[in-house]
């Protein structure tokens, strides 16, 4: 039977325990961010949420250089952006048609609402490490960025 620092058993003495250090204790790891799409190292939260982020997408697209899963990100984002410039223009210049004028800007709130969505959809999935390909999009961010 054992009391306090004393074995009845064995007739010895125990020391007792050591006392915890007094030092400070060492912080607890950071927590794992998740990767470029199997590649090593971290996904670079900011930069690729910015390149989906309308005018933007310029910061991470020179800031980000030596980054591939950035430059990815915001070349695609340039190239939309730019798409969304050429469209906006066109629906501008339908709207000033009489009679197609009204149904042009009620589908035009639509589609810009549609467009808000698919862009945070696109920081979603960017910010989680994936590539997603935007149809025709993707296409010509390859061809005219490389």
């Amino acid at each position: 039977m054992n009391i306090g620092v004393i074995s009845l058993n064995e007739g010895n003495f125990q020391a007792p325990p050591a006392p915890p250090s007094a030092g400070p204790t060492p912080p607890p790891p950071p927590p794992e961010s998740p990767t470029q799409g199997g590649a090593a190292g971290e996904v670079n939260v900011l930069m690729v949420v910015l390149a989906y982020f309308g005018i933007l997408c310029l910061i991470p697209f020179f800031a980000e250089k030596d980054d591939e899963f950035v430059q990815y990100h915001a070349r695609q984002g340039l190239t939309l952006f730019l798409a969304e410039i050429v469209i906006f223009v066109i629906l501008m210049i339908l709207s000033v048609i009489p009679l197609l004028g009204c149904v042009i800007m009620i589908l035009e709130l639509f589609f810009w609402l549609g467009v808000l969505v698919y862009h945070i959809l696109l920081m979603v999935k960017a910010s989680k490490g994936e590539r997603t390909k935007v149809p025709y999009i993707s296409t010509y961010a390859e061809r005219w960025f490389k």
